[in-house]
């Protein structure tokens, strides 16, 4: 197991700002489209003003360069297929593959930024198949970072290292075998993957809390769906994508340990769980 030294400097969440602002604005775009359904065929106007935050906001993502939120653009989408009762989905499946064939064409037919990150990840890949230890680019660093979470999970795998020792413990296998990692990876502070970071910094047990933590949240969210309150139906559909969003960004960022990251999901969790509470509360009453 590699000591710490005492004296290293800690980082306790101060990172990844760019990203976490693409990721967020995929994130409110997404919600924007899931809020959508409560208004359509009933109010036209909200219905519009949410589908062109939604196009804006997953717009905004895609200009930023934050190539860790696009997986949402695959998953969030199937999850809104699977929620819709079925007379409406084939109509849904079929406007889901016209605008992503839309999206296709505009990005390969022109020259943009998404195009530019697609084929520099495309590039990344290639050199990654020529040399596995390859650390350069978006990728081939982030590897680097999940293999030193990797080992720092190993040395301490039911408790992990300490929330926050990630940067300490690179910097003491950087000291203790010089020339492992390339010197420009040395400033990063975490392991751009949230679920290495569980593990690396608390162990089997902080992973085994953070599952029961989402699959709790998860029940919460397909109750509210299940309801016959279309408010609060709406509410649950917003939880659900509130929380397929996380567990996607966190594949590439470590993104509930950032600031920005954990603020904006704490606070619009518990305005979604209070609105739940809110509306249950007045139809209860209602019915006495």
């Amino acid at each position: 197991m590699i000591d710490i030294p005492s004296e290293m400097p800690r980082y306790h969440r101060t990172h990844g700002a760019p990203i976490i602002f693409g990721d967020l604005a995929m994130l409110f775009g997404l919600l924007s489209l899931s809020f959508s359904f409560l208004y359509f065929k009933k109010e036209k106007l909200q219905f519009t003003f949410l589908i062109l935050g939604g196009i804006l906001g997953i717009t905004a993502s895609l200009y930023s360069g934050s190539r860790g939120g696009w997986i949402a653009l695959l998953t969030i989408p199937l999850l809104f297929i699977l929620m819709t009762p079925k007379a409406q989905r084939k109509t849904l499946i079929f406007t889901t593959i016209a605008v992503f064939l839309i999206i296709l064409g505009i990005i390969f037919g022109t020259e943009n930024p998404v195009h530019q990150r697609l084929s520099t990840a495309l590039i990344e890949i290639e050199n990654l198949i020529e040399n596995p230890n390859w650390a350069g680019g978006s990728l081939g660093s982030r590897l680097v970072f999940f293999k030193i979470a990797i080992t720092a999970f190993l040395s301490n795998p039911f408790f992990g290292i300490g929330v926050g020792e990630f940067y300490a413990y690179k910097m003491a296998l950087i000291q203790e075998v010089p020339g492992l990692y390339p010197e420009n990876l040395i400033s990063y502070k975490h392991s751009h993957n949230e679920y290495l970071g569980i593990l690396s910094g608390m162990g089997v047990i902080g992973i085994l809390f953070y599952i029961i933590f989402f699959v709790w949240l998860t029940k919460i969210f397909k109750k509210a769906i299940k309801n016959n309150n279309p408010e609060i139906k709406s509410i649950g559909l917003a939880g659900i994508t509130l929380l397929f969003c996380y567990l996607d960004f966190s594949l590439s960022e470590s993104f509930l340990s950032s600031k920005l990251g954990s603020i904006a999901f704490y606070l619009m969790l518990s305005y979604l769980i209070f609105f739940i509470n809110q509306r249950n509360r007045e139809e209860r009453i209602s019915k006495i």
